[in-house]
């Protein structure tokens, strides 16, 4: 036990730090100091018979393209389970693969095999007028 002789003196709790740990304004992204992108390696094209470089800003384009439901759970499906066995890294080489395909299909048919001359012109959107 404690010895009754002794004084003993009640003391609350130590006081509490301050709340602010320093300078906190490098957080806001308008104080931050840009970070340089890393530098850019060229990739080669995955285009069947191509030998060009890939640039990712004049070498691929977004497109939006509107498909049948029942086509592409098809074609979903047909690169998931083959994806591995013909080297498609992404679904974006596939389609594109398919593209190509079909390019190559309809120059064979009606223009001999020769190219058609390509374009930049933005094609019409929606479903033709007459039908």
């Amino acid at each position: 036990m404690t010895d009754p002789k002794q004084d003993r003196v009640v003391t609350g709790l130590p006081p509490r730090r301050p709340a602010v740990t320093g300078d906190l304004s490098k957080l806001q992204a308008k104080n931050r100091s840009p970070v340089p992108p890393p530098p850019a390696t060229p990739q080669v094209s995955p285009l069947v018979g191509s030998n060009t470089v890939a640039d990712d800003d004049a070498r691929t384009k977004r497109i939006t393209v509107y498909i049948d439901h029942d086509v592409f759970t098809r074609a979903r499906g047909v690169h998931k389970a083959t994806a591995h066995l013909e080297d498609d890294k992404s679904w974006s080489q596939f389609v594109e693969k398919a593209l190509v395909r079909e390019a190559q299909a309809r120059e064979l048919t009606h223009n001999e095999g020769e190219r058609y001359g390509g374009s930049d012109v933005p094609l019409s959107a929606g479903r033709p007028l007459s039908s």
